[in-house]
């Protein structure tokens, strides 16, 4: 876990689900959670059950997926998991801003919880507790 309070780096990508552009800052007054990546991580395999469940019991949670592999893959991904989080196609635009974030992204999944704000209070990389997340969405709030 890293704390790494600093402002979200805005973006704007399209959905994979319809082509439309999707900015951070239409989710601004939730908090949000903004994960990179890729369906061949298997950590990010376990971790999607885990993300899609807290968006489904916190409806006040934002979930934001990034991935730079193609619209087909991301849906065809998002739909044998049964996702209904938000999926972005990452023109590379995303993956640069948050290299100078915190730990940066150095692997997948890589997840960054931002406040209300839209600051980026905490970072992790790789698995993720859903007790962690829990702790640290609630005291957001």
């Amino acid at each position: 876990v890293a704390a790494v309070p600093a402002p979200a780096p805005a973006f704007s990508l399209a959905s994979s689900q319809d082509g439309k552009p999707v900015k951070l800052a239409d989710s601004t007054g939730k908090v949000r959670v903004v994960v990179f990546w890729a369906s061949w991580s298997a950590s990010f395999q376990q971790q999607a059950a885990m993300l899609e469940a807290m968006r489904k019991t916190h409806p006040e949670l934002e979930v934001v997926g990034i991935s730079s592999e193609a619209p087909a893959a991301i849906n065809a991904f998002l739909q044998a998991k049964g996702l209904g989080f938000t999926s972005l196609v990452d023109d590379g635009s995303a993956l640069t801003a948050y290299q100078k974030v915190g730990q940066g992204v150095p692997g997948y999944p890589t997840l960054f919880v931002i406040d209300k704000q839209g600051n980026v209070a905490q970072q992790h990389v790789g698995d993720v507790s859903q007790v962690t997340l829990e702790t640290e969405i609630n005291a957001l709030r």
